[in-house]
């Protein structure tokens, strides 16, 4: 299971949102590169990047 948490610095919000496809997170990643988001990714609990 893949979950990507996303920092809002400006109303200091964080959303995390799960995945039980890879290849699911890693879509929705491309969208937050492309938005310039600040976000982490997890993969079973285990910090990524």
């Amino acid at each position: 299971m893949d979950m990507v948490r996303i920092y809002n610095k400006h109303t200091n919000e964080v959303l995390e949102k799960t995945f039980a496809d890879p290849a699911d997170a890693d879509d929705f990643e491309i969208i937050l590169d492309f938005l310039e988001a600040e976000y982490e990714r997890y993969h079973n609990g285990e910090k990524c990047y």
